[in-house]
């Protein structure tokens, strides 16, 4: 018996190896230009992806390092991520994204992801203060 809405992340219609070759290259665009468009799907589904790279980013240890590595496999993207990392002062809310418009095509929403820089974060934790 399937328990499809036990699933975490959607399958997009595409077997394993293809939805994680599909977000590794998510993240890796988005640590590389700090904002992507994609779909709202995917979005959703690389926020909660790329968040935990940027937690065990943070640590800096090399069990760390090497964890992140088995995903983000551009050696210039992978330390551009390990040191921004540690510069982040809290402890998620790392992405936001925001609906752009309607893809043409079929109508999928589109939306702009994009990385919340340490410094608007430290300013976001200073003003909640």
């Amino acid at each position: 018996m399937r328990h499809g809405h036990k699933n975490k992340i959607p399958n997009f219609g595409r077997d394993a190896a293809h939805r994680k070759a599909i977000l590794r290259n998510l993240a890796e665009s988005l640590i590389r230009y700090g904002e992507i468009e994609t779909t709202l799907a995917k979005a959703k589904a690389l926020r909660s992806f790329i968040e935990r790279l940027i937690v065990r980013a943070k640590k800096g240890d090399l069990a760390s390092r090497r964890y992140v590595f088995r995903f983000i496999r551009q050696k210039d993207v992978f330390w551009k991520l390990m040191r921004l990392a540690p510069k982040y002062k809290r402890n998620s809310g790392f992405v936001s994204f925001v609906r752009v418009k309607y893809r043409k095509g079929d109508g999928a929403v589109i939306a702009r992801v994009r990385l919340i820089s340490p410094e608007e974060d430290a300013e976001n934790l200073e003003r909640e203060a």
